[in-house]
């Protein structure tokens, strides 16, 4: 008798055990899904905050899913992909059109109206051709648009060409640029760029969104 209650005992723990287990698993699963949505309401609140501002970020290489939430205010290309048609390289107020001596038309500039506020990301994860440094310098140095620089191997050639001082990096980390301000290490956190994701896409709204708010942000020719 006494062995035939231990097996119902037995029975009854295992049970209890497995109701346990799927129970923990459902409220893990519950909890997964809550901090999800909280999360999404969060990336999506933080874009919405860009809608009234006259900006644009240039993301250049790899894009976050969730930085595209932005809309018009993101442009997203190929490193192979710019030119001086699709990146702020030339600024002119001013439409002319020049004709040599016998009237024919050999120049024509076209007005380009770009945001107040811009700012480029380079996510690559390699160095940077002799004609895609020379985009982003003339965006960056000549146009003084700040950049953003992610990964050793770009950050380290970028510094390299224009910078004139070397220094060594990690796979994850960053730099920012300004034109007569310098670099500075680490405008993104590493945990960020390592997880990519939803989370850099939040640090780079977060970034550009200070740096948009501010004197130092501001843009210009």
């Amino acid at each position: 008798m006494k062995g035939k209650n231990a097996v119902v005992i037995v029975i009854v723990l295992a049970v209890f055990a497995i109701a346990m287990f799927f129970m923990m698993n459902l409220l893990k699963d519950l909890g997964s899904k809550r901090a999800s949505e909280k999360s999404s309401e969060e990336i999506n609140a933080l874009a919405a905050s860009f809608a009234d501002k006259d900006m644009m970020i240039y993301m250049i290489g790899d894009c976050p899913e969730d930085l595209r939430l932005l809309g018009d205010k993101l442009t997203v290309m190929s490193p192979e992909d710019m030119n001086e048609n699709n990146m702020p390289v030339k600024w002119s107020g001013t439409h002319f059109i020049e004709y040599d001596q016998w009237g024919n038309k050999v120049d024509e500039v076209t007005p380009r109206d770009y945001p107040e506020n811009m700012l480029i990301i380079l996510n690559i994860s390699r160095p940077l051709t002799d004609g895609e440094a020379d985009i982003i310098s003339r965006c960056a140095v000549d146009n003084k648009i700040p950049l953003i620089i992610i990964g050793k191997d770009t950050i380290e050639d970028f510094r390299a060409r224009v910078m004139l001082v070397k220094k060594n990096y990690g796979s994850f980390d960053s730099m920012e640029f300004i034109a007569g301000v310098g670099g500075e290490d680490m405008p993104l956190s590493a945990d960020s760029v390592e997880n990519g994701g939803r989370e850099l896409a939040s640090e780079i709204m977060m970034f550009a969104l200070d740096l948009f708010t501010t004197e130092d942000g501001l843009n210009g020719a």
